[in-house]
């Protein structure tokens, strides 16, 4: 757990800092990429990636609605979905609630609607801070394709995920392996994921996390690899343990990239703005809210 004496410490700066610098590279690959007709007619179709192995869910119907049944419950979550829309089909089906979040949702919201997409509207959520944004134990399926190694706290973003879900609910993995290096920590590649000794692990240049062993208690974690992915089917079994929570200094950290977001494009992000702010602030204490005011001060001199 942190402290509430400071609002942010070197190693969170820096773990923003590379968050941070990601954000312009994924949202110019989308602009360049929606001005092609032809990429904005995949989306359109559903075919975005046409036989690739990205955003695609190995898992079978069966065994979703096994987890439906065993949860007695039919949210999915799409988390980190990004402008994939790849899961649409699950979206569109009536036997599921399904909901699509990003943490750049209202920018992709916008670009979705400028570019004239028949796409659903994506919800706002940091990963690493999922149960702000979702109640507890309200969701049966977690799906996280290609996404979390691009989080500043990856670990985090399961832990949060395992809260949201319902006891016997799953959170669905499909990563390429090492992404990190093989992009050279680039743009959101922050994180590595993949499995050594049948172990799901992230790890980069500073940190080596064991998550099947770290979880151990919470819940249960089976991997495999497929055509070059890291696949992690985590199984919630027990409560989350309030050592795994964050403190106050991830609302700071939330506030922070919000009030980042007004500085990109041409876009308007004040209404927007203004709806977290409030949301947030209701939680904090008066101490910590001091302390995020004079954040936030601080990064609009920046930006």
């Amino acid at each position: 757990m942190g402290s509430e004496s400071s609002v942010l410490n070197d190693k969170e700066i820096n773990e923003i800092n590379s968050w941070i610098s990601g954000i312009i590279h994924e949202v110019t690959f989308w602009q360049y990429y929606l001005k092609d007709k032809k990429h904005k007619d995949t989306i359109n179709n559903n075919d975005i990636h046409n036989g690739s192995a990205y955003g695609q869910v190995y898992l079978t119907d069966e065994q979703i609605n096994s987890i439906f049944k065993e949860t007695n419950n039919n949210t999915v979550l799409d988390v980190g979905c990004g402008m994939v829309y790849s899961n649409i089909a699950m979206y569109r089906s009536e036997n599921i609630d399904f909901h699509f979040v990003d943490p750049l949702a209202f920018t992709y919201n916008l670009l979705a609607k400028k570019s004239k997409l028949n796409v659903p509207e994506i919800e706002f959520g940091f990963i690493e801070y999922l149960s702000m944004a979702y109640e507890c134990d309200s969701t049966a399926l977690i799906i996280i394709n290609n996404a979390l190694d691009h989080c500043f706290n990856p670990f985090a973003g399961v832990v949060q995920c395992l809260k949201v879900l319902k006891k016997y609910g799953v959170l669905y993995l499909c990563h390429v392996n090492n992404e990190a290096e093989r992009n050279n920590y680039a743009g959101f590649h922050q994180f590595n994921i993949c499995t050594e000794n049948g172990c799901l692990v992230f790890w980069n240049k500073s940190e080596h996390i064991n998550v099947t062993d770290m979880l151990r208690n919470i819940a249960a974690v089976d991997t495999y690899d497929h055509d070059g992915n890291c696949i992690a089917v985590i199984k919630k079994i027990n409560p989350v343990d309030d050592c795994f929570i964050h403190d106050s200094n991830l609302l700071c950290r939330q506030l922070m990239y919000a009030t980042l977001l007004l500085s990109y494009g041409n876009l308007n992000f004040t209404k927007y703005f203004k709806r977290i702010v409030l949301y947030i602030s209701v939680r904090m204490n008066r101490g910590i809210a001091r302390k995020v005011k004079a954040l936030i001060k601080r990064v609009l001199r920046k930006t």
